[in-house]
């Protein structure tokens, strides 16, 4: 009697065991015979077919039916009908698939213009983008040191102007030598500008170690020489203004070509939408 029961548990669960497969079998070729129909209607009314698309699926399905019967005939050597059968349900999936990426590659390379007037604007895209920003950095940077350099002109002026007080008390110190050391100030602000800093740097050491009031004098007409020199338009401030004027005409220019990019960019991307809307001639 266990035995028995046992027999019929065995049954049943083989019974169950093929009805699951039945029925997997049927969901899976439902699938397949679905997707080759979606397939297939996108290669037939997907794209505007001429003569030359048609000749070249028309030319695909010739070997891959002949291999489809190559393979039934394989198969069932003996039988002519279920040789051609086999034949035929081997050859039709492959043509729809091969026949799929034929028309897809084909449209690809309809694409192809778009696809690369949009790839090198990206890339010139980037390569602005990454020069603007790098441009942006450097004027900030210039015109902290502008700043800098501005606050360091206005001490610079108020030193200077100290110089110029402290020259001018010299100068009439002495009411009868006023005149004499006027044409002698004169004359060391002609000598000292067309001397070097470091030259410059040197003599006012050297009048320092003197003592003088003479030498004192001249030392504070070599430091207001160097306080204008600063100032002077080839001096720091100046140079760092011309670079701050090429730095924003470059920014300006970099800014200008990058929205230039970015409506030709939108541009070919309006037309590729435009072109992928309507049914591609395959020609």
């Amino acid at each position: 009697m266990t035995g028995g029961l046992f027999k019929r548990y065995n049954y049943r669960q083989e019974v169950w065991g093929r009805g699951v497969m039945v029925v997997l079998t049927f969901i899976l070729g439902f699938a397949l015979l679905l997707s080759l129909v979606l397939l297939g209607d996108h290669v037939i009314h997907g794209y505007a077919h001429t003569r030359t698309s048609k000749a070249v699926l028309l030319g695909e399905a010739v070997p891959v039916l002949g291999l489809g019967l190559g393979f039934g005939f394989w198969r069932h050597p003996e039988s002519v009908l279920w040789a051609v059968l086999l034949g035929v349900v081997v050859a039709v999936p492959v043509y729809v698939v091969v026949a799929f990426l034929t028309v897809e590659v084909w449209s690809r390379r309809k694409q192809g213009d778009f696809d690369k007037a949009i790839y090198s604007l990206l890339r010139e895209q980037e390569h602005w983008q990454a020069t603007l920003d790098r441009l942006t950095w450097q004027l900030s940077d210039l015109e902290r040191q502008k700043a800098r350099t501005e606050e360091e002109v206005r001490k610079l002026s108020q030193r200077a102007q100290v110089l110029e007080d402290q020259l001018q008390a010299w100068i009439e110190e002495r009411p009868e030598d006023a005149f004499s050391r006027r044409l002698m100030r004169q004359k060391w602000l002609e000598e000292f500008s067309g001397m070097s800093v470091a030259d410059l740097s040197t003599r006012k050491e050297q009048l320092q170690l003197m003592g003088t009031p003479e030498g004192a004098a001249e030392a504070m007409a070599i430091e207001l020489t160097l306080i204008r020199r600063a100032g002077l338009p080839g001096g720091k401030l100046g140079e760092l203004e011309r670079k701050l004027r090429q730095c924003q005409e470059a920014r300006m220019k970099a800014e200008n070509r990058l929205q230039q990019i970015r409506q030709e960019l939108r541009s070919w991307q309006e037309r590729k939408t435009s072109f992928l809307r309507q049914r591609i001639s395959l020609d």
